[in-house]
């Protein structure tokens, strides 16, 4: 009676343990690379990333491979680039079979699975979610899904089981698209073999041949067309190719129950006599045969068929190849024609090109001289228009000065000369002075001024006061400074204001100039005020009774300030004069 509660309470600890073990899990969210190579051209790679871009798992990155460089899948490459900029975009070696470009996507992979995703695939909006939930609940290394095909005939599905017998019939039109862990693909590298493309059955084969965990989603997560991949699958090469692939994995790896399935295939099959010599695959003797002999059979005489073309294909080339060496043969000659022909074209091409050389040379040269005889012109025509207007200036100088009272006194004054130089009469000269207006004018105003210019009282203060405003700028001083120093007339001062200069050799040579002589005068301010506040500043240290105002890029005549003293001083009604 004892040992019977012993029992049961061992039940109820092992079915707790279970219930434990079996409660729902916290599904973590492991980072999942999707690999989508374009090796053909097709427009269905943007419906696909359009897919994906709508995916309700978002820890994903999407690395797309394009081997092929044509101008089409260029296109569609850029437009793809353009509306999904977040996945990653590699042009590949077009040399490269189809499972050496999906075992370099596998290396660059970032996931913990991988997701090798066919163009003309277009998953759901949850696919990627529901592939990692049954991986994680599962722990499995594979999840693969049925395949909905949309051809024009109707909709078809296919469902996948864990029959590696059924797998190796093969019958399937197109490759599939699952789900792989990343220690899976690195366990079982694609196949490398050129022209084959049903590439992930292999890794479903041998994902079941050794054994590995996988999980089988019971509804479609993704759809698909026959219209771009049927052209490309050859099934009894891709079957041929599956058992190939099976039969490199280590015996050791196998699974002890796949192991004993496929030794009771060739059990079967070695139970059928003198199978290879039928025509028939399907009935022998009235008898069906085994589905895995079929597929055998079938492929065999498949390769068969395949032999025989590549025959006749090889009969063909071989006449193409006779027809070719006739064609050589008649080409040689020809070519030996063509070649002396060639060059004689060369050489009359290099004479040519020597000539256009020397041409474009002269053309250089005349072009030069083309150039100057322009400057020139224009040199010369400048020069003519500046002389003009210094004629016109000129002669509007003297119609000014004959018509100012200046000149008249001056023409009086020659006047008066040449009656004093004849020696009349001192009675005569009266009378005669007496008569013309001009001349009577003119001594009255030398004797009303006469004390003014013909007996100055000597005073030290300066008549003129010069201006001159100063900023950095020394290059044509020595020009302006020149045309100062050597005025007929001396009885000036020089006042330059060094208006805030920044030049330390501006300054220095501004500052230097009361050295040369002392009629220059320096007034510095601190900061630049301007020409207006400058000026102002010069007036107030001016002591002349007149002001003039000069630039430091200014040359004036040496008479200027004479002329203007004596027009000034005889015409009081004046306050300036230019």
């Amino acid at each position: 009676m004892s040992k019977q509660p012993r029992k049961q309470g061992k039940r109820l600890e092992y079915m707790s343990q279970a219930f434990i073990e079996g409660a729902p899990k916290a599904l973590s969210s492991p980072p999942i690379t999707i690999a989508i190579v374009c090796s053909h051209p097709t427009t269905a790679i943007l419906k696909c990333l359009e897919s994906l871009a709508a995916q309700t798992y978002n820890n994903f990155e999407i690395i797309v491979g394009y081997p092929d460089k044509s101008e089409f899948v260029q296109e569609i490459i850029i437009q793809a680039q353009t509306k999904f900029p977040s996945c990653k975009y590699l042009s590949l070696d077009a040399s490269w079979s189809l499972g050496e470009t999906y075992n370099y996507l596998v290396e660059l992979a970032a996931g913990e699975y991988v997701l090798q995703l066919s163009p003309e695939h277009i998953p759901l909006s949850d696919t990627v979610e529901k592939f990692v939930t049954a991986a994680l609940t599962a722990q499995a290394d594979a999840v693969v899904s049925p395949q909905v095909t949309v051809a024009e005939d109707g909709t078809k599905i296919n469902l996948i089981d864990g029959c590696l017998l059924k797998l190796l019939e093969f019958n399937y039109s197109q490759d599939i698209s699952a789900l792989y862990s990343l220690k899976l693909l690195k366990e079982f590298p694609y196949s490398q073999e050129r022209g084959i493309f049903a590439l992930n059955w292999h890794i479903i084969a041998a994902a079941i041949a050794t054994g590995k965990e996988i999980a089988y989603y019971p509804y479609p997560l993704y759809t698909s067309s026959t219209q771009s991949t049927n052209n490309f699958i050859n099934i009894a090469k891709e079957r041929y190719y599956i058992r190939q692939y099976l039969y490199q994995i280590e015996s050791s790896k196998w699974n002890q129950r796949q192991r004993n399935l496929l030794l009771t295939g060739v059990e079967q099959l070695l139970e059928q006599p003198e199978q290879n010599k039928l025509l028939h695959f399907t009935v022998r003797n009235g008898e069906k045969l085994s589905s895995q002999a079929q597929a055998w059979m079938l492929t065999a005489q498949q390769i068969q068929d395949e032999l025989t073309q590549t025959q006749e294909t090889l009969k063909n080339l071989q006449s193409w190849n006779q027809q070719l060496q006739k064609a050589k043969d008649w080409l040689e000659p020809q070519m030996q024609t063509w070649m002396q022909k060639a060059q004689q074209t060369q050489e009359e091409l290099t004479q040519t090109q020597e000539t256009l050389k020397n041409l474009q040379s002269w053309n250089i040269q005349l072009q030069a001289g083309k150039d100057w005889l322009e400057t020139q012109w224009q040199t010369w025509m400048l020069r003519t228009q500046k002389a003009e207007l210094e004629w016109q200036r000129w002669q509007s100088i003297a119609t000014m000065m004959a018509n100012s009272k200046f000149w008249h006194l001056r023409k009086a004054w020659l006047k008066l000369k040449n009656i004093i130089k004849a020696k009349i009469d001192p009675l005569e000269l009266a009378s005669q002075v007496n008569s013309e207006k001009d001349i009577q004018d003119y001594v009255t105003s030398i004797a009303t001024q006469k004390i003014r210019y013909f007996q100055p009282e000597a005073v030290e203060t300066p008549v003129v006061s010069i201006i001159s405003v100063f900023f950095n700028d020394y290059e044509y001083f020595e020009t302006t400074y020149r045309s100062v120093i050597n005025q007929t007339w001396q009885n000036f001062e020089w006042i330059i204001v060094n208006d805030g200069s920044t030049n330390l050799d501006a300054v220095a040579f501004i500052e230097s100039l009361p050295q040369r002589t002392k009629k220059i005068k320096v007034v510095s301010n601190s900061n630049k005020q301007g020409e207006a506040a400058a000026r102002n500043m010069a007036i107030a240290e001016a002591q002349g009774k007149y002001l003039l105002f000069v630039n430091l890029v200014d040359m004036i005549d040496p008479l200027y300030i004479e002329k203007c003293l004596l027009f000034l001083e005889t015409h009081p009604e004046f306050s300036f004069v230019n």
